[in-house]
């Protein structure tokens, strides 16, 4: 990131020139961190939601 800083900074090329916004979301699709991201986030949210269900229904359980 600092190499690419230094040569916009020198005028070897401008940030217009690398895409628009449906390039920024092609390059998200290929990287491989993107997915990883999504995996931990989505697993997280899944615990927080079951650890917060979970005590309701089995204390409810057995009244009846």
């Amino acid at each position: 990131m600092a190499q690419y800083r230094m040569r916009v900074s020198a005028g070897g090329l401008s940030e217009d020139d690398e895409g628009g916004a449906w390039e920024g979301v092609r390059l998200a699709i290929k990287d491989p961190l993107t997915w990883l991201y999504t995996v931990i986030h989505f697993g997280i949210i899944l615990a927080i939601s079951y650890k917060d269900f979970f005590p309701s229904v089995s204390r409810n359980k057995y009244r009846h």
